[in-house]
């Protein structure tokens, strides 16, 4: 029951060209292609619709099912609507194993579905190389039939694979339990250089799941000049909106991790395991509990250099927390917030507390050159210049380092340093692109009152609302009419809100916590 298009038992060479593999069967595997030893190209093609129906987990492969030292080659294919739909079934798009060497360039990956692991892919051993590749919309979160469990939405590694992901992007795929978008196991290596991770899910639900983004379950993950935003962790009590780290290590550099939640701990980055950054910028993440940008879990305490933790949203830590070791800083570095014990300074650093956080001057995430979204940074930035001067390297976009040091965080501003600005003001978004020096404080704020302040109120009043980010209810509605405006909270329970302030041409946003 194996290869219900064409199925290569041996060491032959094999290559199809401007062809359409399309709605064929096999009861085991390889529902489109199946390949043993041999060597088989695809260019040009569309795998669409066809099913493996093996149920053990080494079984599927709905498009192509690779085996047996076998080297696939795949460029500019299309393989979609794939599934693998047995019991355990995985790699709905391609299942690939047996110290294979798979090779993918310019292909689309879309709408591809398992049971086990590996909505798009599933590789077992061997390597893996992808190119300027998009995986979309693939799950292992039901489409296929029932998640068992669900690991992997877009890729899953299961054993000794090297994995390099050059180029691309993986959007809106999902998992019923771990990893969104990309699952890394145990005895593999996978590389992530210059990807855009954005807008996947996992739903699992426990602490040990997650990983909207990314799941590490072992093994070594590179992110490397890449972005991880706007991906959820959608599982109750489960940890890593971004990245979920449960075991191994995790390597991040000059990457952008922005715009992730978790309904638990660690918004932008859970780690369980070892965790080491360098020039990452980790904004605009929410946690519900603990550490809307890190969460540290592990013993081994995470390693951050040159980096920006700052702007994100925790209930009780907004941008760190430790629940065992602290965060050892190898300088440079500016946090937002951190609390009592939770990171250990040196040279070059610059924290915040609850009261008086520290403004990193960040502007919206956006397209600021290169091929992944990134966060420049202002003109009054305390963030330019001031990196450690020893490192020369290029930032997220492959821009040089301009001036006299480096910027902290993923992005290198390319022009001269403008007055810093007021340590405690914030630049709040504004939906037409355009930004207004605002402060609000405290926040959080624990006794139901709140300060909304700025110079740039100019006595023509502005209307107002707080709106509670679970729900998205409006809670309190209210103008502003001057420089310091108090407003009092009337019926307002703990939690996230989003103050929304609107001019006659403009809309701002502001985070606030309520305790």
């Amino acid at each position: 029951g194996n290869g219900g298009g064409l199925h290569m038992t041996g060491p032959g060479t094999i290559s199809i060209t401007q062809s359409r593999i399309n709605s064929n069967t096999a009861s085991n595997e390889g529902g489109g292609l199946w390949n043993g030893s041999g060597t088989m190209t695809v260019s040009g093609c569309v795998i669409d619709s066809n099913i493996a129906s093996g149920a053990a987990a080494s079984n599927g492969g709905g498009g192509v099912y690779n085996f047996d030292g076998g080297t696939l080659n795949m460029d500019n294919t299309f393989v979609r609507n794939n599934l693998a739909n047995g019991t355990a079934g995985s790699g709905g798009g391609l299942l690939t194993d047996s110290a294979t060497t798979v090779t993918l360039t310019q292909c689309q990956f879309d709408m591809n579905a398992a049971n086990r692991a590996g909505g798009a892919i599933e590789a077992i051993n061997g390597t893996l190389n992808i190119t300027g590749s998009n995986f979309v919309r693939n799950d292992v979160n039901g489409t296929a039939g029932v998640a068992a469990p669900g690991n992997g939405g877009a890729i899953h590694i299961s054993g000794a694979v090297t994995t390099n992901i050059t180029g691309g992007m993986f959007k809106q795929n999902a998992a019923a339990r771990e990893g969104g978008a990309l699952w890394a196991q145990s005895g593999g290596t996978m590389t992530v250089d210059g990807v855009a991770v954005d807008s996947n899910s996992a739903f699992g639900v426990g602490a040990a799941f997650g990983g909207g983004g990314v799941f590490v379950n072992g093994g070594t993950l590179n992110i490397v000049a890449s972005s991880v935003t706007n991906n959820s962790s959608l599982g109750a009590t489960a940890n890593g909106g971004g990245v979920h780290v449960k075991s191994g290590t995790a390597n991040i550099a000059r990457s952008t991790i922005s715009g992730n939640t978790s309904l638990a701990d660690g918004g932008g980055v859970y780690n369980n395991s070892i965790v080491l950054m360098n020039a990452v910028t980790v904004a605009n993440n929410t946690a519900i509990i603990n550490g809307g940008g890190v969460a540290n879990n592990s013993v081994t305490a995470p390693t951050i250099k040159n980096s920006i933790i700052a702007m994100n949203i925790g209930i009780l830590t907004p941008d760190v927390s430790t629940a065992s070791a602290s965060f050892t800083s190898l300088g440079y570095n500016l946090v937002g917030v951190a609390g009592a014990g939770d990171i250990t300074t040196t040279m070059g650093d610059v924290t915040g507390t609850l009261l008086a956080p520290a403004n990193a001057g960040l502007n919206p995430l956006a397209n600021n050159g290169g091929t992944t979204l990134t966060h420049s940074l202002t003109a009054s930035s305390i963030a330019r210049n001031s990196g450690d001067p020893a490192d020369m390297f290029a930032d997220q976009r492959g821009f040089a380092v301009f001036g006299p040091q480096r910027d902290k965080g993923a992005y290198e501003a390319q022009s001269a340093v403008g007055p810093v600005a007021p340590p405690q003001s914030r630049k709040a978004n504004s939906a037409f692109g355009t930004d207004m020096e605002i402060s609000i404080y405290p926040n959080p704020t624990t006794n139901g009152q709140f300060t909304i302040s700025s110079a740039a109120f100019d006595g023509e009043p502005m209307s107002a609302q707080l709106i509670e980010v679970a729900t998205g209810k409006v809670v309190q509605s209210f103008e502003l009419t001057q420089q310091n405006n108090i407003v009092t909270v009337n019926n307002a329970t703990r939690g996230m809100y989003i103050v929304k302030m609107k001019s006659a041409t403009e809309t701002y946003i502001q985070k606030l916590v309520i305790q």
